[in-house]
C-alpha cells in the first residue's frame, strides 16, 4: 500500500528515474553475488526479481530486459538451465528494442552462452561469447572483469571441444586481463582462469602441470572463500581428475567425494554438476575394483541425465563409463549396448576427431577381445593407438593402455612373441611415470609366463618350465606390491593376485 502510494504520488518522469535507480542497484548487487557464486544470497534474489517484473506498467523494456537477464544468470548458476535460457532470450529481446543498455546485453549474451555450453551446444555458445566480448570491448573497454570472465567462458568452450591449444591461448589472455586490476574480484578471477587453464593441460595429457594449476587456484580460493564453498568443490573435482589420470585412485576418490559432498549442499539433486561428478566418481570406483558401487553411482548419474539433460553430450561419457563396468561384470551384451549408445550420441553431436570418441572405441575394442571377436577388436585398438600416438605421444600413459590391450589380444591369439612385446612396452611406459596401472601389464606377463611354463612342461622342458613359473610368480609379487601401496587393503585386485600366487607357490 505504501509502495502504491509512493508510485501514485510521483510524476511519470520521476517514476522512471525511481525504477531505473532500483534496477541499477539490484543489478549491481546481483553482479557481485553471481561473480562470487554466493548462492546463499543469490537464491533470495529470485523472488525480488520476479516481484519487480510484475510491475510491467512501470518498467521500460530495457529495465525489464536487464532484470530478466540478471535473473536468467541466477538460474544459470543454480542449475535451472531451461528457465535460465527462457529468461535470457526474453531479456535480450526486450533489451534490443531500445538498445540503450549495452552492458546488460553483453552480460545476457555471456550468460546465454554459458547455458548453451552447459547444454552441450558448444558452437552456439562460442558465437554468443564472441558477440558479448565484442560489445564489452567496444563500449566498456576498461571493464576488465567482464571482458576477462567472458574470455574465460570462451576458453572453457574450447576445452569442451578438445581444442586445447586455442583454449590455452584464450585462457592465458583472460588471466592477463584479470591481472590488469588488483581488487579481490580480479585476484579471484585470475585464480578461476588458472583453474580452467589447468583443465586445458589436463586435456592435453600434462597431468602434473594441470595438478599444479589446480593447487594454485585452491590456495587462492582458501584466502577468499569458506572451506566448503562451491568454488572449492569445483577445484577439488578437477584435482581429483588429475589424481585419477596419474593413477592415484584412492586420493582421486577421496578428493572427488569431498567435492560431491559440497555440491550436494549447494545444489538440488538434478543439478548438472551432481550428475557428472557422481558419474566420474563411479568410474573411479571401477578403477578400484568396486564394480557394484561404480554401477550404483553411474546409474544414479545416468538417471539424472535422462530426466533433465537427455540431449547433453556428457551423457555419452556416463554411458561409456557404465559400459566399462558391465564389461568388467561380464555382461557383454549390456556393455555393448551402452557403448553403441555412447558412440551414436558422439557421432551426432561431436567432431569426428574428438579424442574421447577414441577412448570409447578403445573400450569397445576391449569388449570385442572378451567376446572373442579378435579382428574387430584389433581394428578398433590399432585405430585408437594411431590417434593416441599422434595426440599424446608414443610414451604416454593413454598410449600404454592401448598397447597393453593389444598385448592381451595377441596372447589370446597365441602369438606369444607379439603379446610379450606389446605388454612389455606398455609396462615400460607405466614404470616411467611410476603409474600404479603397471600392475596390469605385470599381471599380464605373469599369465603369459604361466602359459609358457605349461607349454614347456608339455614338451618335457622342465628347466624352462620351472624358470617360466618363477618368472610368473615374480611378476605377480611385483604387481601385489604396487596394489598394496596404491589400493585399499580390501581391493578385489589384491585378492585376485593373492589367489593366483597361492596357486603357483
Amino acid at each position: 500500500m505504501c509502495f502504491s502510494y509512493l508510485v501514485n504520488s510521483l510524476t511519470s518522469e520521476k517514476i522512471n528515474d525511481f525504477f531505473h535507480s532500483i534496477v541499477l542497484t539490484l543489478k549491481s548487487y546481483i553482479v557481485d553475488r553471481v561473480y562470487k557464486e554466493d548462492y546463499s544470497r543469490m537464491k533470495p534474489l529470485v523472488s525480488h526479481c520476479e516481484k519487480l517484473l510484475t510491475y510491467t506498467r512501470l518498467l521500460t523494456s530495457s529495465m525489464k530486459g536487464a532484470i530478466e537477464s540478471e535473473l536468467g544468470g541466477i538460474y544459470l548458476y543454480i542449475g535451472d538451465l531451461f528457465k535460465a535460457e527462457k529468461l535470457l532470450e526474453e531479456g535480450l529481446l526486450n533489451l534490443s528494442q531500445l538498445h540503450d543498455d549495452n552492458h546488460s546485453i553483453a552480460r545476457g549474451l555471456a550468460h546465454l552462452g554459458m547455458v548453451n555450453k552447459n547444454l552441450g551446444r558448444y558452437k552456439k555458445s562460442q558465437d554468443l561469447f564472441r558477440k558479448s566480448i565484442e560489445i564489452f570491448k567496444k563500449y566498456y573497454p576498461k571493464d576488465h572483469l567482464a571482458i576477462a570472465q567472458t574470455l574465460g567462458y570462451l576458453g572453457i568452450s574450447y576445452n569442451e571441444l578438445e581444442n586445447y591449444a586455442q583454449a590455452k591461448h584464450i585462457l592465458e589472455y583472460s588471466i592477463i586481463t584479470y591481472n590488469k586490476g588488483n581488487s579481490d574480484n580480479h585476484i579471484i578471477g585470475a585464480a578461476w582462469g588458472t583453474l580452467h587453464l589447468g583443465a586445458a593441460y589436463l586435456g592435453m595429457g600434462s597431468y602434473e602441470a594441470a595438478k599444479n594449476f589446480f593447487k594454485k587456484t585452491l590456495a587462492t580460493y582458501k584466502n577468499y572463500f569458506p572451506e566448503n564453498h562451491v568454488r572449492t568443490a569445483q577445484v577439488l573435482f578437477k584435482l581429483g581428475c588429475a589424481e585419477h589420470e596419474l593413477g592415484n585412485y584412492k586420493k582421486a576418490k577421496d578428493t572427488i567425494e569431498q567435492s560431491l559432498h559440497i555440491f550436494t549442499k549447494y545444489f538440488p539433486e538434478r543439478h548438472l554438476s551432481i550428475a557428472y561428478v557422481s558419474g566420474y566418481l563411479g568410474y573411479i570406483y571401477r578403477e578400484l575394483g568396486d564394480y557394484e558401487k561404480a554401477k550404483e553411482l553411474l546409474e544414479y548419474s545416468l538417471a539424472i541425465f535422462n530426466k533433465h539433460y537427455k540431449d547433453h553430450t556428457d551423457i555419452a561419457w556416463v554411458l561409456a563409463y557404465l559400459g566399462t563396468v558391465y564389461m568388467d561384470l561380464a555382461n557383454y551384451k549390456k556393455s555393448k549396448n551402452l557403448f553403441d549408445q555412447s558412440l551414436m550420441i558422439c557421432k551426432e553431436k561431436l567432431p569426428e576427431n574428438y579424442l574421447r570418441i577414441t577412448w570409447v572405441k578403445s573400450q569397445l575394442g576391449n569388449l570385442y577381445i572378451y567376446s572373442g571377436d579378435y579382428q574387430i577388436a584389433r581394428n578398433l585398438l590399432e585405430e585408437s593407438l594411431r590417434v593416441y600416438e599422434i595426440s599424446y605421444g608414443k610414451n604416454h600413459i593413454k598410449t600404454a593402455k592401448i598397447l597393453r590391450a593389444l598385448g592381451v589380444l595377441y596372447f589370446l591369439e597365441k602369438d606369444m612373441k607379439k603379446a610379450e612385446e606389446f605388454i612389455r612396452e606398455s609396462l615400460v611406459i607405466f614404470q616411467q611415470y611410476k603409474h600404479p596401472d603397471a600392475y596390469i601389464p605385470l599381471e599380464g606377463l605373469s599369465e603369459l609366463y604361466v602359459k609358457k611354463s605349461i607349454n614347456a612342461f608339455s614338451s618335457k622342458n622342465n628347466q624352462f618350465a620351472e624358470y617360466s613359473k618363477n618368472q610368473a610368480i615374480d611378476y605377480l609379487k611385483q604387481a601385489l606390491n604396487i596394489l598394496k601401496t596404491h589400493f585399499p587393503s580390501n581391493s578385489p585386485h589384491i585378492l585376485r593376485i593373492q589367489n593366483k600366487l597361492s596357486q603357483l607357490e
